[in-house]
């Protein structure tokens, strides 16, 4: 477990099966604006050399905490290696790569970080596959993309070599919305189920009422004379949302709606906890006076949704990672209880470093 064991953000997990070893997804932290923002790749190999170690890194979506530490990997790091992912994602996420660095190199003036000519080259390596298209990766290893929903491109990957299989979920949602449907995976039975636990203790209510309550919040707070920003999916850690946010905070009229879960560290996770005064760059001190609400209309699934997916697939053991440890602790719960005398034999709960 590379990143993302008990936490969201920074997402890289390392399969071994059959003798090959497989990269999981490759992203960054949004809570850190250090070192720690990337994966550890020393938990990997000590001597550098991915390529020598690696088959193949999979790409499940193109938001940053799954693909944002690709060029600091394949080019910093060193992977000559394929990097598979949809053809959606291929398109997408150069895109957001490059915004990232412009964020990061042009506007915060960090150095010792990937270029745009790192992306690109970067992105040479990447072969883009089609949905139930099976990759032949090598004589042995093959893979194969399943639809996730949550995003454009979005892929569960299932890995196989031989009799032995692991489907890994990325970030995925059960629930179709106005236009994406809902994940769909075979009943492939895989020896592991890695799946994403983001709201492992969620429920959530009909859309429509969540609509219903949304619109009605921002007339009301329109009609007092107030403005509002809808803070989408950066988690107010930077961009436009976070410009607006600075400019609009100290009234009380306007509001900002947070539409989903916040990393803890970002400028949304803070205001969510009830903290007013808030330490900016350049050591800025930004008071919030205006309204904080959290509306959730995030594209993960629920924990409905999770015990659906498993339902759907049937694996002989579940890993959750993509969570909070206190969730995910109440979601295994919920695991072994429903599924003890059908599917389940384990269940892990890891951390960031651990080798299972």
């Amino acid at each position: 477990m590379v990143g993302a064991g008990q936490d969201v953000g920074r997402s890289c997990i390392l399969v071994s099966i059959g003798g090959k070893n497989v990269m999981l997804d490759c992203g960054m932290h949004m809570g850190y604006n250090d070192d720690r923002r990337f994966p550890d790749f020393s938990y990997i190999t000590q001597n550098g050399r991915l390529t020598e170690f690696l088959d193949c890194v999979i790409i499940s979506h193109f938001h940053l905490d799954h693909c944002g530490a690709l060029p600091y990997m394949s080019e910093m790091v060193g992977f000559d290696g394929p990097i598979y992912m949809t053809h959606p994602t291929k398109a997408i996420c150069p895109i957001l790569l490059e915004d990232y660095r412009k964020i990061t190199v042009d506007k915060k003036g960090e150095t010792n970080f990937f270029t745009s000519q790192m992306i690109k080259d970067c992105m040479k390596k990447v072969v883009a596959v089609n949905l139930h298209q099976t990759v032949q990766v090598d004589d042995e290893l093959e893979i194969k993309a399943y639809y996730a929903g949550h995003v454009l491109g979005a892929a569960m990957f299932q890995i196989k070599v031989g009799s032995e299989s692991v489907v890994y979920t990325g970030d995925y949602n059960m629930t179709p919305d106005r236009h994406l449907g809902a994940a769909w995976i075979d009943k492939c039975r895989p020896d592991l189920l890695i799946s994403e636990s983001t709201y492992a203790t969620t429920i959530r209510d009909s859309k429509r009422c969540r609509e219903r309550d949304f619109l009605k919040k921002v007339h009301e707070s329109v009609e007092k004379g107030g403005k509002v920003v809808f803070a989408t999916p950066g988690m107010l850690h930077a961009g436009q949302s976070l410009q607006i946010f600075r400019k609009w905070a100290g009234n009380e009229k306007n509001m900002v709606i947070m539409p989903g879960y916040c990393v803890q560290g970002t400028v949304g996770h803070k205001i969510l906890s009830g903290q007013r005064k808030l330490e900016m760059e350049g050591r800025q001190t930004l008071e919030v006076k205006m309204q904080v609400e959290y509306m959730s209309f995030s594209a993960h699934a629920d924990a409905k949704g999770i015990m659906q997916l498993i339902r759907q697939a049937e694996p002989r053991n579940v890993l959750l990672v993509h969570g909070e440890a206190k969730k995910m602790e109440f979601l295994k719960q919920k695991i072994e209880q429903e599924f003890r005398k059908l599917i389940i034999d384990s269940f892990f709960n890891i951390y960031n470093g651990l080798l299972l």
